[in-house]
């Protein structure tokens, strides 16, 4: 499922732990793969039976890994909690409706902004100044 699969390229592949990498992990994996944020998040009323924290999971996922490998990770702590804030908060199109489709039907690309436009705009804040990407090895061993 999409977790395991992005946690483990995330193990396997340096290039997911970069703010572009990870960007089009979620892309990839959550996005184009039909999680569905809508329900999974609560965001409108629906069946409660629905609601499920697995994208919470994944960034939490992310986060251990940051703690045991925080030279690892371009990005810093800071980037995963204005993520996790905005998936539920629907301030941005990009993690509302349950798959592409619901996307494409409600306009968002026209009637809402990205948030990945609002996080480049802030880069600053969410970089990790122990990021050593040349001296990392592509794959992570985690202390289980």
């Amino acid at each position: 499922t999409a977790h395991t699969w992005a946690v483990r390229s995330q193990l396997l592949d340096s290039y997911y732990r970069t703010v572009q990498g990870f960007q089009a992990l979620i892309e990839k994996e959550w996005l184009a793969f039909g999680h569905k944020f809508t329900d999974r998040c609560g965001h409108i009323a629906g069946d409660p039976k629905e609601i499920s924290p697995v994208f919470t999971q994944f960034i939490d996922c992310t986060w251990q890994l940051y703690t045991q490998f925080p030279a690892a990770f371009q990005f810093n702590e800071r980037f995963l909690l204005a993520l996790h804030d905005h998936v539920t908060s629907c301030q941005y199109g990009t993690f509302i409706g349950n798959c592409e489709k619901d996307r494409l039907d409600l306009r968002l690309h026209e009637r809402t902004y990205s948030l990945w436009g609002f996080m480049a705009n802030h880069m600053h804040e969410y970089l990790n100044p122990l990021y050593t990407a040349a001296s990392l090895p592509d794959m992570m061993r985690p202390n289980l």
